[in-house]
């Protein structure tokens, strides 16, 4: 929009406000994710407005993914652990979320940008698992299948454009420097700087 502030404006805005004392920590935090998301979404969005872009509509190769998960459930052997139970239980649940989207009618299902969308739910499948089961993941066998098939959602995104998939890294590496960042602002003092 022409005329509107720039998301790093409106970030040391909302930063200066709570080191000044006159606003508080979730609130700084709430506003810096929407600021984050915004930044994404104004990326996409001019992502898709360029003329220049053939990959908008072009479908996602889903066969490297199904590959993979073939590979994990391989790797994982006929005589599970527990956690391994988890992650062939998962295994199954994305491949019918792939076979449903190859099936699908419904526009922008095979596309990079529902193959995103797929990609981010499997980072918040992560996550549910962390706080489901109370226990890091991290290492398990679970963990090294849900990341190896996440890695192949990637890089089919990248395969079918390297430009939205820029756009997604960019976005990631700054949520997750948010996300490290973020602790250390409540305990912030006026006149820090950003």
């Amino acid at each position: 929009k022409a005329g509107a502030e720039p998301p790093a404006s409106i970030l040391k805005q909302s930063y200066d406000t709570f080191a000044e004392g006159n606003g508080s920590h979730p609130q700084f935090k709430t506003d810096a994710g929407n600021i984050l998301r915004k930044m994404k979404d104004d990326d996409i969005a001019g992502w898709k407005t360029d003329k220049s872009n053939l990959a908008l509509n072009a479908n996602v190769v889903v066969d490297p993914i199904l590959d993979k998960i073939i590979a994990e459930r391989a790797r994982i052997g006929p005589h599970p652990t527990d956690s391994g139970q988890l992650a062939l239980d998962w295994l199954n649940k994305i491949e019918k979320n792939i076979y449903d989207r190859v099936a699908s009618s419904t526009p922008g299902s095979r596309t990079v940008e529902g193959f995103d969308s797929l990609k981010q739910q499997l980072y918040h499948d992560a996550e549910a698992l962390k706080l489901k089961t109370g226990v890091s993941l991290e290492g398990t066998t679970a963990s090294k299948a849900l990341h190896s098939v996440r890695d192949a959602v990637r890089d089919a995104i990248i395969a079918t454009d390297p430009g939205y998939a820029k756009i997604m890294e960019r976005y990631q590496f700054l949520n997750e420097g948010w996300k490290e960042a973020a602790p250390a602002y409540g305990r912030v003092r006026p006149n820090h700087a950003l």
